[in-house]
């Protein structure tokens, strides 16, 4: 990365290992942007993602966002989590078992931001058995006194990528789908987003219907990113605060000296070894920090004032 800055004013970043883009930031002289750092963060995708909503909804405070698929690998729900939570926006997390969204993540969500999402193991947790049949369906499907809660379903593919084997994928595979007969039960104003692309959770039939916003969602990646980009070379003028001034982060300890890691073994410091093992203190919990890097929180016995 610092012979690459010497070619140009700014680097886009996008790589496997969780808190690479802070690596990339913290040793190079020109701006980074993070595109995604393995199943950490994905900020960029998040930055279309509220102005999707805001300009399809006029709004992001109140709107209630059900993000359906892998929580626990989907990198652009981590983002995106975090962007509604900051904008007054509601949360309800639908996963299979295992692909919740972390537990570190959602404690975050009500310590930071005082939001309590509603958590939930599969489309059909929404709705009883008689209901189904009623519907006279098949597949689990969403009640419409559930749905009606519901303004935006934002789905994402299950992570293959992110899975120790071929058989956990398998197993998780085609666990979930958005459908037209899933859809007959939400709102007539309901978005349908996905970060792209998909697999097999989303219905090809999805596409003809207006709610359908995941194309609009992409073309609006143009614009926003090039305002970025506008943004952090200094282009435009904005009279929006500072981001520092916004986000108050604790200093990080260096805890090299007592051998403490990062338990991640995603982790960039798992690679690159040359860095020094720095943790930010955790507010209100005794003796938890998270990496400095890749945000994994762990027991660590940190030197508090």
């Amino acid at each position: 990365m610092r012979i690459l800055e010497s070619y140009a004013d700014i680097l886009i970043v996008r790589h496997p290992l969780e808190g690479s883009a802070r690596v990339a930031a913290d040793y190079c002289s020109v701006p980074v942007v993070n595109a995604g750092d393995g199943a950490h963060e994905h900020p960029t995708q998040t930055l279309l993602d509220l102005y999707t909503i805001r300009r399809e909804k006029e709004r992001i405070e109140g709107v209630n966002v059900a993000l359906v698929g892998d929580l626990k690998h989907g990198r652009t729900a981590h983002s995106l989590a975090y962007g509604l939570a900051r904008f007054g926006g509601k949360i309800t997390c639908v996963a299979p078992k295992g692909l919740e969204m972390p537990p570190e993540m959602l404690e975050r969500l009500e310590r930071d931001f005082d939001v309590r999402s509603e958590s939930y193991n599969s489309l059909a947790d929404f709705v009883s058995e008689p209901d189904r049949l009623a519907a006279q369906v098949d597949e689990p499907v969403l009640s419409v006194e559930v749905l009606r809660f519901i303004d935006v379903i934002y789905v994402t593919r299950v992570q293959k990528e992110r899975f120790n084997s071929q058989q956990e994928f398998e197993a998780a595979k085609g666990s979930y789908a958005i459908t037209t007969v899933l859809l007959r039960h939400a709102r007539p104003d309901t978005l349908v987003m996905h970060p792209l692309p998909r697999v097999d959770e989303l219905a090809y039939e999805v596409d003809a219907d207006p709610r359908a916003a995941y194309f609009r969602q992409a073309a609006y990646g143009l614009p926003v990113r090039m305002a970025l980009l506008a943004a952090v070379l200094g282009k435009h003028r904005t009279k929006a605060r500072s981001v520092e001034g916004l986000i108050k982060r604790p200093a990080d300890v260096d805890l090299t000296s007592a051998g403490v890691r990062c338990q991640n073994s995603h982790c960039v410091t798992t690679a690159e070894t040359y860095l020094r093992a720095r943790f930010v203190p955790v507010a209100d919990r005794p003796n938890r920090a998270c990496c400095y890097y890749c945000g994994q929180e762990m027991t660590v016995h940190v030197p508090r004032d």
